[in-house]
């Protein structure tokens, strides 16, 4: 019931009225918009083309433990459970800067559809995975979707939309900083792994 009431509310905040969305970073193609913090939330979304296949591009993001590698502030990430193609289970831990106290997440991502032309990718967390031993301020409330879209046999749209509880008081500053800059530096990293 839970995941089902997450679902609907983050649902409800991304499909609402276009103009909550502000602009807050565009450059090198990319274009990052925040929202309004709601309940506990911060809201992000950011979009690029890419000059990829679609094919290899969810290749690369059903690798979890290629993860450290461009998802900003990821350090750790072991995968718990697999379902190729279909679900993911897996541990991150996030090394945030000063002030605030390091982060970790246990997160399922679902394939929730996977065609020629079209493939959707949603993550939330998988609350029956944590254990003791992971370190760091647990984030339990998130929601992240990925959405890519064929241009061409070379060329995709990517999209990345992001609700989060950071599972603790932090400044605004440090919030607003990574909400802007945090799906930025993600896709630049992705997109330069990608070109490789």
């Amino acid at each position: 019931m839970k995941k089902i009431s997450l679902i609907a509310f983050v649902f409800i905040q991304f499909s609402s009225v276009n103009a909550q969305w502000t602009l807050v970073l565009e450059r090198d193609s990319i274009a990052v918009y925040n929202r309004p913090n709601h309940d506990g939330y911060s809201f992000y979304k950011a979009r690029v083309s890419v000059n990829v296949p679609i094919e290899k591009i969810f290749s690369f993001l059903v690798d979890i433990s290629r993860y450290p590698e461009w998802v900003n502030n990821v350090d750790t990430t072991i995968l718990l459970s697999a379902e190729k193609n279909k679900e993911y289970i897996y541990y991150a831990h996030y090394n945030l800067p000063w002030p605030v106290t390091n982060r970790h997440a246990v997160s399922r991502i679902e394939v929730v559809k996977k065609e020629k032309n079209y493939i959707e990718l949603n993550s939330l967390p998988a609350p029956e995975f944590y254990k003791d031993e992971f370190q760091g301020i647990a984030m339990t409330r998130f929601h992240e979707n990925i959405k890519l879209t064929r241009f061409s046999s070379t060329a995709t749209m990517l999209e990345l939309y992001g609700a989060y509880d950071s599972g603790g008081v932090i400044p605004s500053w440090v919030n607003d900083k990574v909400m802007k800059f945090g799906p930025y530096d993600t896709i630049i990293k992705l997109r330069k792994k990608l070109y490789e």
